[in-house]
């Protein structure tokens, strides 16, 4: 995921493991106040939802629109999620999977 991700591939910079606040975003583009979050199995249990709950509301009250994913969906289907966050960004990137670019 971090590869689609990297050096503007989708008409922004995004920054991987982003300090906010006292919490970490996943994958955060600061130009437009988006995070996108991973969650893996350790998410569904009932102490972490709470737990995710007040953290996304802080993020949340500063401006910050929040996408979660689980790992299922990335790893499933990448093309999918990549398109969400195209969608989420307003931007028309260049292709992902291109035989020029070397994806």
């Amino acid at each position: 995921m971090g590869k689609f991700l990297r050096n503007g591939k989708l008409g922004m910079k995004f920054r991987r493991q982003y300090s906010f606040e006292k919490y970490i975003i996943d994958f955060y583009a600061p130009s437009a106040k988006l995070a996108i979050e991973i969650d893996g199995g350790q998410h569904s249990a009932k102490d972490h939802r709470e737990y995710d709950k007040v953290r996304e509301e802080i993020i949340i009250s500063a401006g910050v629109k929040i996408i979660r994913f689980t790992n299922e969906e990335v790893i499933g289907d990448l093309e999918r999620v990549i398109g969400i966050i195209k969608e989420s960004c307003n931007v028309t990137p260049a292709p992902l999977f291109s035989k020029e670019r070397g994806v």
